[in-house]
């Protein structure tokens, strides 16, 4: 299994080093080298520019970065081709958002609740998903669609806040949220990848308003 993490930021990084913990060969894509913020142990860093090769070889993508404002899904804007040539495909992970529901008045979301996004990050967010339906489409590769919540954990939480100075009071009556721990996005992310059979538009999390 060689996995390869397209976009090592908060959540990719913890899902790299995850995978990298259970054995399998990981690698992971950042736009540039960042100074003082070194990869997971053992997990080899591409530049997202250069990830065509990796992508070609990998049994296993996660797909962590952003649709961008215009340009589409930039993993399939930068690197259709290579991702055509992936022979060796058998899933692909995408991280999407809980935002996709749209604001849903405090109700609950279950697996067929359709999706009816309103802001225009969402939207775009939507759109990314279904080209990544498309693109896999009769190739018998698993794609699994995580729509996660807002992410926290360690240096990302409402302490973490405080103590930097940042802290807000949100006084909003009624209004409702939902979280998801970056570690259990990880752990969800791996099952899911070493199961191979999970196969769901589904969100990882319950979801808000």
């Amino acid at each position: 299994m060689a996995m390869l993490v397209l976009g090592l930021g908060y959540a990719g990084s913890a899902i790299a080093a995850a995978a990298e913990a259970a054995g399998l060969a990981v690698s992971g894509t950042r736009r540039a080298p960042r100074a003082g913020e070194p990869a997971p142990p053992g997990v080899a860093v591409i530049r997202f520019d250069a990830a065509g090769p990796a992508i070609a070889a990998a049994t296993h993508l996660v797909v962590t970065a952003a649709p961008e404002d215009g340009a589409g899904d930039p993993v399939l804007a930068a690197h259709a081709p290579a991702l055509a040539a992936a022979t060796r495909l058998r899933w692909v992970g995408y991280l999407s958002t809980t935002g996709v529901y749209g604001d849903r008045q405090g109700g609950w979301v279950a697996e067929t609740t359709p999706p009816a996004p309103a802001q225009e990050r969402s939207l775009r967010r939507l759109a990314a998903e279904r080209a990544w339906w498309a693109a896999l489409a009769g190739r018998g590769v698993a794609l699994d669609i995580f729509r996660t919540a807002g992410i926290y954990g360690p240096g990302r939480s409402a302490l973490d806040e405080l103590r930097a100075g940042r802290a807000r009071r949100v006084d909003k009556p009624d209004h409702l949220f939902s979280r998801i721990h970056r570690d259990d996005i990880a752990a969800a992310v791996l099952a899911a990848a070493t199961g191979e059979g999970w196969r769901t538009d589904a969100p990882a999390c319950c979801t808000g308003r």
